[in-house]
């Protein structure tokens, strides 16, 4: 977060952007601002104590969220209105229609992949490439990115992970090395076009292209 702040920063000042106030905020104001958005800070810090000391499971934690914020919005801002509550219910629909769109259509590549033994086949090929642990792990790192950019992480995870683990067990790396590392490369893949479901994601909810996000 701090890195992604002096980015910002660097980026604003390089390109001449002007912040919208060009005078500072009194001191009295933002205490204003603070206490009147305390509300809504704490829906953060609740629910990664739920997560954290195992009172919500994730989707118990996704329920909690829409809960937390419709009492927040009702009775404490009071901002919520009929037509925006509807806007919210229907801008929801569309996205998560979107998105079980993508993980459906990639559930079926996945059915065709299993259906023809490639992860198999796989398993065969990167132990015949070679004996080194760098070359093979760089050589699925690299198959994994190009799998992201076609079938959804959950999927890649599913399918690949009792197939891979053997593999990265023979050569000797570290399992919770390996998991960590496909993890990340898989996510990397949900922000990779043409089906990343992040990006879609991000995309609808900014109102932007994908040419717009990737640049």
């Amino acid at each position: 977060m701090l890195l992604l702040m002096i980015t910002v920063s660097i980026t604003a000042k390089k390109r001449g952007y002007l912040p919208e106030k060009k005078k500072k905020t009194p001191l009295k104001e933002m205490l204003l601002i603070f206490f009147s958005s305390i509300w809504a800070m704490l829906f953060p810090i609740l629910l990664l104590v739920g997560l954290r000391f195992g009172l919500l499971v994730p989707s118990e934690a996704g329920a909690f969220a829409s809960i937390y914020a419709l009492a927040i919005g009702l009775l404490v801002y009071r901002e919520l209105t009929w037509e925006k509550f509807k806007d919210a219910v229907y801008n929801t629909i569309m996205d998560i229609g979107m998105i079980m769109f993508l993980i459906a259509m990639s559930g079926l590549i996945s059915y065709g992949i299993t259906w023809e033994m490639i992860p198999q086949l796989l398993s065969q090929f990167f132990l015949g490439i070679s004996d080194n642990p760098q070359v093979i792990l760089s050589i699925v790192m690299i198959f994994l990115l190009f799998l992201g950019t076609m079938i959804d992480s959950t999927v890649i995870i599913l399918l690949l992970t009792s197939m891979l683990v053997p593999v990265m067990s023979q050569i000797g790396v570290d399992l919770v090395y390996f998991g960590v590392v496909m993890v990340i490369t898989c996510a990397i893949g949900l922000l990779t076009p043409p089906v990343g479901v992040a990006m879609y994601s991000v995309c609808s909810i900014m109102e932007c292209s994908v040419g717009e996000f990737t640049k």
